[in-house]
């Protein structure tokens, strides 16, 4: 409201009140005028000073205030979308994409710092108008409306439509840029798979498409923009132009006074319509589009921590859903059985008792309840479903891929909300049985994909809460983690990297899994901790944590470990959303259901006391050095030797320092357009300012030859007194022009000048933004390409935030914010030089003063931009700035007085005030927006650090193999060594094997072991730093280029990887294979009935998939390949058994003649292999059939076998022998199969 008021002040008190007294000053001058003192014209040019100051100050300070309150409005919104985004459930999270998150902070919220500058003139202009409508009166009478009414008509109603305009091109803007930036988004996070892929191109072509109709649209906006800023800005001109025509033709005779003071009057309020009030329409129209996309994202759906977590009655469900009955009878335990049976609960009012403590004993009862994550979607993900778990019991919750068992968790945490039936909490106490709210009871969550932030371990697993070490220890104890750290350099301290880039897969479970147990909870649902470990880990995790840390908590663990089943209290059987079964193991075992044949299979007994040695090898020691790299040099920081901190911060990104590079500027203006389109750009700004100070000098020449005319007049006595007054003068058309200017020329050529100005100003701002859309997409499409072609150590040594805020915040800045100020800046400077140009003509003694105050603006500038180099510059320096440019208004104008004792024409005087009074106000308009395009210019550096990156290579070669390579499979390794990082740790060391067209090869080994940088090694995933030969198919794989060896493997990665889009794109991204044979691939994965059409919609990540099903299509994109080698990296960690065998008896039976390797945990996945590779520390052991080594009771394989206890090692004994008898490839080239045993001595068969 202050600023408001104080706005309100100068805008319609101050400065109407600058040309008055501009015009008594300048009336000193002219002749005939009453003559006035020396001591008057002081005085008024004294008032004329005071209020340039007073302009100066509150004009800035109410900048300042206003920006501070837009700065307020920006951190709020920012805060409140973070707060929001905390609390949606999962529905919501699916139906918003993450690059529209990162756009509303970064982009959308930046409307509030631009609107709150200019949103006060919106109502203060009509007010403005009304005052210098009468001043204007004043000097014209009723010409004075011809003026405003040009003003008006040319300015207002273009500018609300623009803005209207405007307003909906942000609105498809913005989705199309949330569309950029989710899939940039995507790209980061699995860039390794794109690489192995090598899925480049599709996703260059898919950001290129989508970047090309952003580019358009943002074209279009800011071609609208620089029309109406031509418009506007020379409705001032037009307006003057206007009024003096009319002024003329209604035989009255110009004077300095009237012509300089309607100049300045109409120059203050162009700058209210051209520049205040239109950037206050555009900005509040697409503050208003902000506006409505925040309120979108903040009435998302959140957790349901309500009162009453329940919907319609259970016999109404059906209907809700559009189902017309039940798929199939629910398998509860009928009369005979021990479990109770599941009835309706009453419909009596919810009792609360507020928060529960950690003492209390939590049970809950569903009763058929549906859910779905999509509304409407049929078959929904639950239906139909009830069980029941007691307090203090170990309830284990099995089904096959994509049956429900993680969305009954969601159901649990309230991430889904019940679509029909109830579900109640209960809270046992001294044996009495209470019925709480969702909300009164505490739940820890251990989810499916390890979630680490970019911390240390024990920041990770503290998660925000106090620390206490007693419990702190205990829990890293029972998840197996202390012989972890005792390995980190930095032990729990170890800073864990981006996405936990410095642990193993393992590790990330356990750390993921502490994080659970650490929160003292009511109830704990562990969804699949143990599929990421090994048997032995998995033991151990299973007896210490869940039977014993957690032994008095109620407890929900998913699992595919079917060997842990007879220790639950409960075993719940879902399948398609229902509950098939529930009740004790052994009722299950005599309920009928297949689901349990594997389980035999899968018993082992107790461990031996042999305590676990898990090896951290140098394989992720390098991801230990927190580096950065934004620049493209390789440097590491080290880290520190005290563990006495908290964490260890990663180190921070380093941005230039000191001036901007010249290199920036070039890079920019280069990108826009060759020399001839920068000459031309220049022409244009010179052409317009040129007729800009020509229209200007033309009607101070015009004045003066009145003035002339009228001195001449006076001494011959042709008109009498009056006839030369002020207001009333008019011109005898019969008299003789004595050599001066006619009339008729004079309108002439100020309508050409006038023409040509505002054309080249079209001109001119169309074809500059012209260069700027150019810049921006040209230094976009090289940043991606330069990205896309980076290593991968490049991806894990930066975090993804840091990648994505180049494409989100920086290429906003770059597109929508940088021209425009840096059109301001430019037109300003070439204003400021034509003004100088022009008070030099009029009064050639202050270029002097103008030198000097040049030379101090610049001096000042230096020292202002050091401290304002990479930040938004504050108002409140350019208040300093401001205050300091008004000395250039204050000397000129000083000078010009000095003219009076010289007998100077007004039209001179009346020139050189004018200009300096638009020079004080251009100066500082000016500076502030030069400092601000210095500041937005940190956005093209960022930018330009991400255009010459490290890159692999080469991608093609002169000398490609041929299309059927590799034909046959055959592998060698040869002297192979690999370090992730130069004058670092070798991770695989001296590797030498062969292995056979057609043999299935197993490659097992603790964590750490160096399995998952052999896939690297293969992949040619760490550049330069690979030694030795890997050779496939008689081809050295560093032959040839990357796009022609990786596309000729075929991978299934740790981490399924499933991108927005279509599933079609998710399988075949080039459209390289028909729909049959898509559906082909899906139906031999029984994924058939999973989707109803190949354009069946992804999310972001594969959310709405299991990570089971995410598996089986990256299978499915395996066997589309059809490559003669398929690499399986832990491919079968995550999904049951049913879906295990599926997937081996698919690979057996698809790729029965392939070379297939697979990295596994189960051991009974790689018993009948034809070969398996024990690593440790980088290095291969023991390379040989299981049955061979199985002979070795010593050996490395062995030992791994015995730890999964007596019974299973017999059976995995037999496997592994019966296998090797049947199986010819077991056999041959026995001779060349090498064993390495403990003592590293080579021993052959």
């Amino acid at each position: 409201m202050v600023q408001g008021l104080c706005l309100f002040v100068l805008s319609v008190v101050l400065q109407p009140l600058q040309p008055v007294v501009q015009g008594w000053v300048i009336s000193y001058f002219n002749p005939g005028e009453n003559p006035m003192t020396r001591s008057q014209v002081v005085l008024y040019a004294t008032i004329l000073i005071l209020l340039i100051l007073s302009n100066v100050f509150i004009a800035q300070h109410a900048i300042l205030r206003n920006q501070e309150i837009g700065m307020r409005v920006r951190v709020a919104c920012c805060s409140m979308i973070y707060r929001k985004l905390l609390r949606l459930d999962l529905a919501s999270v699916d139906k918003i994409a993450a690059g529209r998150v990162a756009n509303l902070i970064s982009n959308d919220v930046a409307r509030f710092d631009y609107v709150m500058s200019y949103l006060h003139y919106i109502w203060i202009m009509p007010l403005q108008f009304l005052v210098i409508g009468y001043v204007l009166w004043q000097f014209v009478g009723v010409i004075a409306l011809v003026g405003i009414a040009v003003m008006i008509i040319q300015a207002m109603p273009i500018q609300f439509y623009v803005g209207r305009l405007t307003a909906k091109l942000r609105s498809k803007i913005a989705v199309k840029t949330d569309e950029r930036v989710q899939l940039m988004g995507e790209l980061i996070s699995g860039i390794e798979v794109v690489k192995m892929y090598a899925w480049e191109k599709p996703f260059e072509q898919e950001v290129s498409k989508i970047r090309s109709l952003e580019v358009k649209l943002i074209s279009i906006s800011s071609y609208l923009s620089v029309i109406l800023m031509s418009i506007t800005t020379s409705s001032r001109k037009v307006s003057l132009f206007a009024t003096l025509m009319t002024f003329i033709l209604m035989r009255n005779q110009l004077t300095a006074e009237i012509t300089f003071a309607l100049a300045t009057l109409f120059e203050i309020l162009g700058v209210l319509c051209a520049i205040k009030v239109r950037k206050a329409i555009i900005g509040a129209s697409e503050t208003k589009v902000s506006l409505r996309r925040i309120t979108e994202f903040l009435l998302l759906d959140e957790v349901n921590h309500g009162k009453d977590i329940q919907s319609v009655p259970a016999d109404k469900s059906r209907d809700a859903l559009g189902e017309t009955g039940p798929g199939e009878q629910m398998l509860l335990l009928d009369e005979g059985s021990s479990v109770e049976k599941i009835a309706s609960a009453p419909n009596s009012e919810i009792q609360s008792i507020g928060n529960t403590s950690s003492e209390c004993n939590v049970e809950f009862e569903i009763i058929r309840v549906s859910a779905n994550w999509v509304h409407e979607q049929l078959p929904p993900t639950l239906f139909d479903l009830s069980t029941k778990v007691k307090s203090r019991t170990l309830s284990m919750l099995v089904g096959p891929v994509g049956s429900g068992k993680s969305s009954l968790l969601h159901l649990l945490l309230g991430e889904l909300s019940v679509g029909a039936g109830k579900m109640s909490f209960f809270t046992t106490k001294n044996n009495t049985k209470t019925e709480i709210n969702h909300s009164d009871i505490s739940i820890s969550y251990a989810s499916q994909d390890p979630w680490i932030f970019a911390a240390s371990i024990r920041d990770n697993i503290i998660f925000g809460q106090p620390y206490e070490r007693d419990r702190y220890q205990e829990v890293t104890r029972v998840c197996a983690l202390d012989e972890d750290f005792e390995q980190l350099p930095q032990g729990d301290l170890t800073y864990a990297g981006e996405k936990g880039a410095t642990l193993s897969g393992g590790q990330k479970a356990r750390v993921n899994l502490a994080r659970a147990l650490y929160r003292d909870a009511d109830l704990y649902l562990l969804d699949d901790p143990l599929s990421a470990v090994d048997s032995k880990v998995g033991n151990h995790l299973f007896k210490e944590c869940i039977q014993g840390f957690l032994r008095d908590k109620t407890r929900i663990l998913v699992t595919h470990q079917l060997q842990f089943l007879p220790e639950a209290d409960s075993v719940i059987v879902i399948n398609r959303g229902s509950v098939k079964y529930q009740g004790t193991y052994e009722e299950l075992l005599h309920s009928g259901l297949n689901l349990l044949d594997t389980v035999k299979l899968e018993e082992f007994d107790a461990p031996t006391e042999d305590e676990e040695i898990l090896e951290k090898t140098a394989e992720d020691r390098y991801f230990q050095d927190p580096a950065t790299v934004v620049n493209g040099n390789d440097e590491s920081s080290e880290l520190p030797e005290s563990t006495e901190t908290s964490s260890l911060d990663v180190k921070q990104e380093e941005v230039a320092t000191g001036e901007m590079s010249n290199h920036v500027y070039k890079s920019y203006i280069t990108a826009g357009g060759n020399m001839c389109t920068l000459i031309t750009a220049a022409a244009a700004f010179v052409i317009t300012q040129v007729s800009t100070n020509a229209s200007e000098y033309w009607i101070t020449y015009w004045t003066n030859q009145n003035a002339h005319r009228a001195t001449f007049t006076l001494s011959n006595g042709s008109f009498s007194d009056s006839a030369i007054s002020r207001n009333s003068t008019r011109y005898n058309h019969q008299q003789l022009d004595h050599g001066l200017l006619r009339n008729n020329m004079a309108i002439y050529v100020y309508c050409i000048l006038i023409a040509t100005y505002i054309l080249s100003m079209i001109f001119r701002n169309v074809f500059y933004f012209r260069i700027c859309m150019n810049a921006s997409r040209n230094l976009h499409n090289s940043m991606f390409a330069n990205l896309l072609q980076a290593t991968m150590r490049f991806f894990q040594t930066n975090p993804s935030g840091r990648i994505l805020n180049r494409f989100s915040k920086d290429v906003g800045t770059m597109d929508e914010q940088l021209p425009v100020t840096m059109l301001d800046a430019l037109q300003i400077f070439t204003l400021i030089l034509g003004i100088f140009a022009m008070v030099s003509i009029a009064n050639p003694l202050t270029i002097i003063p103008l030198v000097i105050v040049g030379g101090l603006f610049y001096v000042i500038r230096i020292y202002y931009l050091r401290t304002a180099q990479n930040i938004k510059r504050l108002e409140g320096l350019v208040c300093l700035y401001s205050t300091v440019s008004k000395i250039g208004t204050l000397v000129p104008v000083t000078g010009s007085l000095q003219q009076k004792l010289r007998n100077v024409l007004g039209g001179n005087v009346g020139l050189a005030i004018s200009q300096c009074l638009a020079l004080g106000g251009m100066v500082q308009f000016g500076m502030q927006q030069s400092a601000t395009v210095i500041s937005l210019f940190t956005a093209v550096e960022r930018i330009l650090q991400y255009t010459n990156l490290p890159n692999e290579g080469p991608f093609k070669t002169d000398k490609p193999p041929p299309d059927t390579w590799p034909s046959e499979g055959s592998l060698v390794f040869r002297d192979v060594s690999m370090r992730y990082v130069r004058n670092k740790p070798l991770v695989l060391k001296n590797l030498n094997v062969k292995i056979n067209p057609g043999w299935k090869v197993g490659i097992v080994g603790r964590t750490g072991a160096g399995k998952s940088s052999l896939i690297s090694a293969l992949f040619r995933l760490t550049g330069d730093e690979l030694e030795g030969e890997i050779i496939l198919d008689e081809v050295n794989t560093k032959s040839i280029g990357l796009h022609e060896l990786r596309p000729r493997i075929s991978i299934i990665p740790q981490e399924p990887i499933l991108f927005s889009g279509s599933l079609r794109y998710n399988l075949d991204p080039f459209g390289q294979y028909s729909d049959a044979e898509l559906w082909d691939s899906l139906r031999e994965l029984e994924l058939g009935d999973a989707v109803r059409s190949l354009d069946f919609p992804v999310t972001g990540g594969g959310a709405n998939f299991s990570v089971g099903q995410r598996q089986l299509i990256c299978l499915a994109r395996a066997i589309l390949k059809n490559n003669r080698l398929l690499v399986l990296d832990e491919a079968t960690a995550n999904i049951d058994h049913g879906s295990d065998a599926l997937i081996q008896n698919t690979i057996k039976r698809r790729f029965a003649d392939y070379t297939v390797l697979t990295v596994a945990h189960r051991l009974n996945t790689v018993m009948d292999s034809d070969r398996v590779m024990v690593m440790r520390e980088g290095r291969i052991v023991e390379f040989g059939h299981p049955h061979l080594l199985l002979r070795n009771p010593n050996g490395h394989f062995s030992r791994l076998l015995q730890q999964t206890g007596k019974e299973m090692t017999e059976k995995l004994t037999g496997i592994a022998e019966s296998a090797y008898w049947t199986s010819p490839k077991s056999r041959e080239d026995f001779t060349d199969i090498v064993i390495r045993n403990s003592e590293n001595v080579i021993t052959k068969l």
